[in-house]
């Protein structure tokens, strides 16, 4: 089994910083209304990911590990 995670931003808290994008560019994107998104379902566990959850000015994004057959 390979090990994933499974990324959350918190709409109500992400002020549209864009730190995370900064930091992971290919695991977040901002919408329309700069507010940032997970760019897929479940990423490949890196640091670039892990800075950019510890970096967010609010504390919006979460990470989840999860296990998947591949």
């Amino acid at each position: 089994m390979t090990r994933y995670w499974r990324l959350d931003v918190d709409q109500d808290r992400c002020i549209g910083s864009g730190q995370c994008t900064a930091t992971a560019p290919g695991s977040f994107e901002l919408d329309d209304d700069r507010l940032a998104h997970p760019s897929e379902a479940l990423v490949e566990p890196s640091e670039d990911v892990r800075s950019a959850a510890h970096l967010c000015p609010v504390a919006a994004i979460t990470i989840d590990e999860v296990a998947a057959e591949h």
